[in-house]
């Protein structure tokens, strides 16, 4: 009887996570809601040097350094724009997550996603390359997110927070 009350909980936990992982995960859009096309903009910091792997707390730290962020959203779910002086290249917009995923408070809900950085963030920002996201939700008619680092075979590294407003036409 215990034999088959452990095998039971296994189930049940595996059935769990399978509603959780489908109420999450980038999926296309069809159609980008008239709210989120246009130019987004705002400011973040970030502490030099820019580095995949966060400083030791004995290294002496940098001073935050001010990057301006620019994001146009277009009708195609193309996404273009700059984050300090590194363009994005080939980015989309796509879901970040459905219904369930919202009602359980899991992920966000759009995720800018598919392409990268190319050039320098800052003046010293020596990876001229790199892989992100940008999980974020629309509060407040703010785009509110994080910028991602990806690196295959790692948990995503934090690059600065974000809190963009839409430019008026």
């Amino acid at each position: 009887m215990r034999q088959v009350a452990r095998y039971a909980m296994i189930l049940l936990y595996f059935i769990l996570a399978t509603l959780l992982v489908a109420g999450c995960g980038a999926t296309p859009m069809e159609h980008v809601d008239a709210s989120l096309l246009g130019t987004w903009h705002g400011a973040a910091t970030v502490r030099p040097p820019i580095s995949f792997v966060p400083p030791s707390d004995d290294t002496p730290r940098q001073p935050e350094v001010a990057v301006s962020i620019t994001v146009t959203i277009h009708d195609d779910a193309r996404v273009t724009g700059a984050v300090g002086d590194a363009e994005l290249v080939n980015c989309v917009l796509k879901y970040n997550r459905d219904e369930l995923g919202r009602q359980l408070n899991i992920a966000s809900d759009y995720i800018v996603i598919d392409g990268y950085l190319q050039g320098s963030i800052i003046p010293g920002d020596e990876e001229l390359y790199k892989d992100f996201t940008i999980p974020f939700n629309v509060v407040d008619g703010h785009i509110q997110g994080s910028i991602m680092w990806l690196q295959k075979g790692k948990y995503p590294s934090p690059l600065m927070r974000v809190d963009l407003v839409k430019s008026q036409a």
